[in-house]
């Protein structure tokens, strides 16, 4: 797997391609920086100021012309662009502590230079060390006597030279961060577009393996109905009990395989088109569950309604989310236990919530509530919430649940008065 790139190294990325760029493509900038550089030694020798000390400027000079051609002749420019940023900075620091210190006009090349490095490098160890080292140096030039760091340069030598490196660093500096603002566009720009090629191939993969799935599970569907009415049929003719007792577990166990396939149906099925009319949820809630009735006497729990509220909708997706949520509260409830769907409006929406006294959900269990195929049931398949969410995301509402370990769990529903369709699948807008 490729190391995942933080925001620090992407910014030394993007530094580190903007400074190649800049300095094969700026050459014209560097040269205006080494014509003020020359200019100012030439005025500085004509003004009889010590001549080992222009000397120091002039080496320094010809180091950066060298270090800079070299770099444009490389065939190799991204590597010797990488890792010279201190080289520039010691030279001019040199320059400084050879023209009068801190009243030397080169201290405002200093400036664009530490501007430049900590953009470059961003807040880091290196950054931080490159300050502090500048800090002890300014605190030295306080200290040492004047005539260590060289005579004081008269104006107006030192106010049109102060002028020529601050407008050479101005400009050296707005087309460097003018530069690197396009760069960062450009490859954010990039970035973007991979990531929505990457998730248009990913949404076309599954939508073809969901396509293959739902056809598999539908051609399943006829052999097991068969299978089933041999079953059937076979029991009620068999004479011997142990072998009808084996039939039913047969007949029951392919009861089961049904209802997986019927689940997988359902959350594969597109659900982009709704047939929205005046719905009373009450009563949608009320044939959910009358149709689990059965299934709650049996289980020992007690099934409420509480509330009404009227909408536009579709009913038969509501009811099929409402007999999913309440089938798993059921589920999840023991004997002398109770479901309740509780109706009502807040903030001009409507709310249906789906609480059971069943056992509750750790944290870390109800995190993955509604991932595919996450249950903690044995004979689950974790497609029913999956379903029920994306029946309430298509209509624009949301579904969330909330758990209490030992004291039950909510879920808890919102849908808008009126549907706010979609379309999109609706169990892929579920998992997102």
């Amino acid at each position: 797997m490729p190391e995942r790139l933080d925001a620090a190294r992407w910014r030394r990325v993007i530094a580190a391609n903007v400074e190649c760029r800049w300095k094969r493509t700026r050459w014209f900038l560097f040269a205006g920086f080494y014509a003020v550089w020359l200019a100012f030694c030439a005025a500085l020798a004509a003004t009889g100021y010590p001549p080992w000390r222009v000397a120091v400027l002039a080496g320094i000079l010809g180091a950066l012309l060298l270090s800079h051609v070299a770099r444009a002749l490389s065939e190799r420019v991204a590597n010797a662009c990488e890792g010279d940023e201190r080289q520039p900075f010691a030279f001019i620091v040199i320059a400084i502590a050879t023209t009068g210190g801190l009243h030397s006009p080169v201290l405002i090349a200093l400036m664009g230079a530490v501007s430049q490095f900590t953009i470059r490098r961003g807040i880091c160890r290196a950054t931080l060390a490159a300050l502090t080292a500048l800090v002890v140096l300014v605190a030295a030039m306080f200290a040492v006597p004047q005539a260590w760091l060289g005579p004081v340069i008269p104006d107006p030598l030192y106010s049109l030279s102060a002028l020529g490196f601050l407008l050479v660093s101005v400009v050296l500096h707005t087309d460097y961060m003018s530069l690197l603002a396009r760069t960062v566009e450009s490859t954010f720009g990039q970035i973007f577009r991979s990531r929505e090629e990457i998730a248009a191939q990913a949404l076309a993969r599954a939508r073809e393996l969901e396509l293959l799935s739902s056809k598999l599970s539908h051609e399943l569907r006829n052999p097991l109905g068969a299978i089933k009415a041999l079953v059937q049929l076979s029991a009620r003719e068999a004479n011997e009990p142990e072998i009808r007792e084996r039939l039913q577990v047969v007949e029951g166990e392919v009861e089961r395989i049904q209802k997986i396939l019927q689940e997988y149906l359902s959350f594969s099925r597109p659900l982009d088109t709704l047939r929205p009319e005046p719905v009373a949820l009450g009563a949608v809630a009320d044939e959910a569950l009358a149709v689990l009735e059965a299934r709650a006497e049996s289980a020992g729990v007690s099934l409420r309604r509480q509330g009404d509220a009227e909408l536009v909708a579709d009913p038969r997706r509501l009811k099929e989310a409402l007999l999913n949520l309440v089938a798993n509260a059921i589920e999840a409830t023991p004997r002398k236990g109770r479901v309740e769907i509780e109706i009502g409006e807040r903030d001009g929406q409507v709310r249906v919530e789906v609480s059971d006294t069943g056992r509750g959900m750790p944290p870390e269990v109800l995190d993955r509530v509604g991932t595919p195929f996450f249950t903690t049931r044995e004979e689950g398949t974790g497609l029913g919430v999956l379903l029920a969410r994306g029946v309430f995301v298509q209509h624009g509402g949301a579904l969330e649940y909330r758990s209490v370990p030992g004291q039950g769990t909510v879920a808890s529903a919102s849908l808008p008065r009126e549907p706010t369709v979609r379309c999109v699948d609706a169990p892929l807008a579920a998992r997102g």
